[in-house]
């Protein structure tokens, strides 16, 4: 648990998709919690504390969870599409179920009413229907921001080489032979589409 806490400070550092988060999950937090919490310090409090930790599940302790890793993974060269397709869906269902559980769960906490248990309560900390519901759409916004980055990736680079992801160099005409590595092309640079 330490070891987390640590790397998870180390995530909140320097990693600014972290605030950002916070800042969204905060604002809708406290908007929620004027309506039962009966104070505004009392919604802020619930607000800063749901923030700060589904913040923390929507980025993950490397930084790099879900929507947040595909740009990363798509750089480094991980081309299985499907897989990373199916990881970023998988991911983004996992994080708003369990950022769900933790703003009902911590509403409970803090005097919201919602029972533990229900199957047909929508704000009881655990329900399964709801939670199917949440998953359902994170799965699905992760799927269709993940095939937009491959599509948009195609559509920028037509070819098997991209200066903008210097782990495809040395396979398009235009780049025969070049390699980010060796200094023969800058990430800079563009494509030279004439050759195409």
């Amino acid at each position: 648990m330490l070891v987390a806490q640590n790397y998870s400070g180390d995530v909140v550092d320097v990693n600014p998709n972290y605030w950002t988060s916070f800042i969204q999950e905060a604002g809708n937090n406290y908007r929620e919690a004027r309506e039962w919490a009966g104070s505004d310090e009392k919604a802020a409090l619930y607000a800063l504390t749901v923030g700060l930790v589904n913040s923390g599940i929507e980025v993950g302790l490397d930084g790099a969870s879900g929507i947040q890793g595909l740009e990363r993974a798509v750089r480094q060269g991980n081309t299985g599409a499907l897989r990373q397709f199916l990881d970023s869906a998988g991911g983004e269902a996992l994080e708003e179920i369990e950022q769900g559980v933790v703003s009902r769960g911590v509403g409970q906490l803090f005097g919201s009413g919602a029972k533990t248990f229900s199957m047909t309560d929508p704000d009881a900390v655990i329900n399964p229907k709801t939670m199917l519901e949440e998953g359902a759409m994170g799965g699905a916004v992760g799927a269709l921001l993940t095939g937009g980055t491959y599509a948009a990736n195609a559509a920028i680079c037509p070819c098997a080489d991209c200066p903008l992801f210097p782990h495809r160099m040395g396979h398009c005409p235009g780049n025969a032979g070049a390699t980010a590595e060796n200094g023969d092309i800058d990430v800079g640079e563009g494509i030279d589409t004439t050759q195409q």
